[in-house]
């Protein structure tokens, strides 16, 4: 069966333009009583909109608005201590208080403005400050780069990217590999495995992502609990029928390069699968029996 989301997909309106001051629930464009499952889908509609690597560029901030809030939503302690704004501070544009300047008041903002500009020696006081020095490798705390590194990759490898490219631009030697470090490691393959949940394409674009990001995908393409999974979906295709196996395997060995077809067609689970099947239809008819068995070995699988 081709990959699909496999949870509910609710039909929510459209999500109002997204800023700092909203809440986590209408950032993600859900209600508060939704569901885990209706949250991810959410969460996962605006990132293939919002993601800097998505056609067109995406938008950096607006993604990471979207990412603070599903960290929090996703996890059922998190959200249990979050509260979230009253309306007022959410949306300032609908407060009841008038929160900007009166007109006259930016009448004299303007007046004062412009009075400051012909004062003698206002450009001097009005000079920008010299940029800081370019920061030194010696200002570089590692331990809290290492803490600063963990933190972006929680929020997604387009950030972690972003945070080393910053580091080498300030001269900082040790930015490439912090790929390596241990907990980023851990993070990377426990959300891949979260993906392969959803399905093979969720799984190979988030693994593929990382992958550009230093991250040696045979960690996880290779991972025991991952063939668990893949063994699991195709067992449950094969239930259903050859062609939805067949197609199982496709779509994994197509987005998994250390799988080969062959680990899942010989899986004795599909063997036992196919005899049942073929036991029941030969008790119709021969034909019956004949047709099943050249199904699945059009599917692979030979009995």
């Amino acid at each position: 069966m081709p990959p699909q989301e496999k949870g509910p997909r609710p039909n929510r309106p459209p999500a109002s333009p997204i800023h700092v001051g909203m809440d986590y629930y209408a950032r993600l464009g859900v209600p508060p009583t939704a569901s885990k499952d209706e949250i991810s889908a959410a969460f996962r509609d605006l990132s293939k909109q919002l993601h800097p690597d998505v056609e067109g560029g995406g938008d950096a901030e607006k993604m990471k608005l979207i990412s603070e809030a599903y960290s929090t939503l996703k996890d059922p302690e998190k959200r249990a201590k979050y509260t979230p704004p009253s309306s007022s501070s959410s949306h300032p544009s609908q407060s009841s208080g008038h929160r900007g300047p009166k007109p006259a008041d930016v009448d004299d903002l303007f007046r004062d403005i412009f009075r400051r500009a012909r004062e003698p020696g206002s450009q001097e006081r009005r000079s920008p400050p010299p940029p800081p020095p370019p920061r030194q490798e010696s200002e570089h705390n590692p331990e809290r780069i290492q803490r600063a590194a963990v933190s972006e990759a929680r929020t997604g490898v387009s950030f972690f990217k972003m945070f080393v490219e910053r580091l080498q631009r300030e001269g900082y030697g040790e930015a490439t590999k912090l790929i390596e470090n241990q907990t980023i490691q851990e993070i990377v393959v426990s959300t891949a495995l979260n993906e392969a949940r959803i399905g093979a394409s969720f799984y190979n674009t988030y693994v593929s992502s990382w992958a550009r990001a230093g991250f040696k995908r045979e960690r996880t393409d290779s991972h025991p609990k991952l063939f668990g999974l893949i063994k699991n979906d195709v067992i449950s295709e094969a239930r259903i029928g050859p062609f939805f196996f067949r197609t199982a395997v496709e779509n994994w060995v197509r987005n998994n390069p250390a799988l080969r077809s062959s680990q899942l067609i010989e899986l004795p689970e599909i063997k036992e699968i196919v005899r049942r099947g073929a036991a029941s239809e030969r008790r119709i008819g021969e034909s019956f029996y004949r047709t099943y068995i050249d199904s699945w070995k059009r599917a692979g699988v030979n009995i």
